[in-house]
């Protein structure tokens, strides 16, 4: 993950805009951290939402991001804008975590 984000550095494709499917998406494991996570876009919906693929322990997990609205989990309609981790026994919407896109 260090090595891919590096890259993408290098070549100047990271960003915080709007995201494609696609487009890598680096986490961090606390709000404002460094890159500890890599995932893929698979999707974005109305408002600017991803839907993220993260391999986990587990398993794929989908993630909902907003990188838009970072510190929301749900916009005034109450459509989900970014899930919600618990990071360091608080609960984190997942945009507080993004780092960066990458193309």
């Amino acid at each position: 993950m260090a090595a891919l984000h590096a890259l993408a550095r290098r070549e100047g494709a990271l960003r915080r805009g709007k995201p494609a499917p696609g487009d890598l998406v680096f986490l961090s494991d606390r709000p404002g951290g460094l890159p500890e996570h890599v995932g893929m876009v698979e999707r974005v919906g109305e408002g600017g939402t991803a839907t993220v693929l993260h391999r986990t322990g587990r398993g794929v997990v989908r993630l909902r991001v907003n990188a838009a609205q970072p510190w929301k989990a749900r916009g005034d309609d109450g459509r989900i804008l970014n899930d919600v981790l618990v990071v360091g026994g608080g609960r984190v919407p997942v945009g507080r975590l993004l780092v960066a896109y990458a193309t």
